[in-house]
């Protein structure tokens, strides 16, 4: 069956679906970021610790085939 021999109905209540979950995700965020408080230090220490790369380098062992918790594992994480 090609894309054409659909029924055009069946595709609207997927895009109704979405709109509306898009819909209260924007006012949760929008709740969220109205009280946000960013610590910039806090952010600066954690970034200069190595523990961004130490995710990144766990989830390239992900893709190479190792489960993720053997992953997490050896970069450290206990």
């Amino acid at each position: 069956m090609s894309r054409h021999d659909k029924d055009m109905q069946e595709d609207k209540n997927a895009i109704f679906d979405s709109t509306e979950t898009v819909k209260v995700c924007l006012s949760v965020f929008c709740g969220m970021f109205e009280s946000i408080k960013i610590n910039t230090g806090n952010m600066r220490r954690s970034a200069s610790g190595a523990y961004t790369n130490a995710t990144d380098a766990a989830d390239w062992l992900v893709k190479k085939g190792v489960l993720f918790r053997k992953a997490h594992e050896i970069k450290g994480g206990g």
